[in-house]
């Protein structure tokens, strides 16, 4: 939790390794396209299929991190929506204890520094609240442009793989 004492050397985070295994594997994918074709214009051979082949395994490269990344993102989704729930529930809370000492204020059975509380207490927690929604908002966002360059990079794969077709075809 936020706030809280921590000793020195503690463990405060875990990183995630996957991401950037990943990036190093679509690194070594592109050297090995380079290389390719570095070896291909040397001995004048023609770049049509091996091009397409490497631009395909790239492509499904850049999609196996995107699908990483779109299952962070489902989990930030997940993690936001209970953040925004429980603010929710903590501002219901608040509006309840305002009414119910609203009542007690009349009767002068509570002081107005404590009536004065619980009104701060309903108005952070609204914040808190808004606060929830645009986090959870911006996360559906993020999701969803993901969604849409998974889209886009299945469908180049797809095309990709009808050129690797017609260059095997021209060989």
């Amino acid at each position: 939790d936020d706030n809280e004492e921590v000793q020195q050397g503690s463990l405060l985070m875990t990183l995630d390794r996957t991401e950037y295994e990943v990036a190093v594997a679509e690194a070594m994918a592109n050297l090995a396209e380079s290389r390719s074709t570095l070896t291909s214009l040397e001995l004048g051979v023609p770049l049509e299929l091996s091009q397409t082949e490497q631009r395909v395994r790239g492509a499904e490269s850049e999609l196996n991190t995107l699908s990483k990344n779109l299952e962070i993102k489902t989990k930030d989704q997940e993690a936001a929506a209970q953040d925004l729930e429980k603010a929710s529930a903590e501002h219901d809370k608040a509006i309840i204890d305002f009414r119910r000492m609203n009542e007690l204020i009349k009767s002068h059975a509570i002081s107005q520094a404590t009536m004065d509380e619980v009104e701060t207490r309903v108005q952070t927690t609204l914040a808190q609240v808004r606060a929830g929604q645009a986090r959870l908002d911006a996360v559906k966002k993020q999701k969803a442009a993901l969604l849409s360059d998974r889209d886009r990079l299945e469908a180049n794969i797809r095309l990709a793989t009808t050129g690797e077709d017609q260059a095997k075809i021209r060989c």
